[in-house]
């Protein structure tokens, strides 16, 4: 499986399926990618899913804990966009990963095309939001396909 060198940590990733990319962005602290495979895999008939593990999750790096904020990981996330060749991508985040899509939003809006987030305090999503009163992103909620895998 693939290993990514980025931002001074490495990054483990896996890609399934085709169609428009989407990066996958897991939740929890200490968790990986794989929980959220079984829900997502059928997605990859239409869509190509990069699941990956952020800095200090899973089979990635650890780097030094202090390198672990919200802003580095939408940071290593866009760097893996790049790493893979694409201008535009996805991103499908759940709980503490819809804070780091979020924030991926936020700090790379030009080189997202959807933005997904689930479980994700309504709350404390609309602040980080806030902080970019104008930002002009497509969100596209593909809700026939998630509500069909009840993620």
């Amino acid at each position: 499986m693939p290993n990514v060198n980025i931002n001074d940590t490495e990054l483990y990733y896996i890609e399934h399926g085709s169609g428009t990319p989407f990066l996958v962005m897991h939740g929890g602290l200490g968790v990986d990618h794989t929980y959220f495979r079984p829900a997502l895999d059928p997605l990859g008939d239409i869509f190509k899913l990069i699941f990956y593990d952020h800095r200090g999750h899973g089979r990635s790096g650890r780097p030094p804990i202090n390198t672990i904020t919200y802003e580095q990981l939408a940071d290593d996330a866009n760097a893996l966009r790049e790493t893979l060749g694409y201008d535009k991508i996805g991103v499908i985040g759940d709980s503490a990963g819809g804070y780091i899509a979020l924030h991926y939003a936020i700090r790379h809006q030009k080189n997202i095309s959807y933005l997904t987030h689930l479980k994700c305090s309504k709350k404390k999503s609309h602040e980080i939001l806030q902080l970019r009163k104008n930002m002009m992103i497509n969100i596209n909620l593909k809700k026939r396909y998630f509500y069909k895998f009840r993620i």
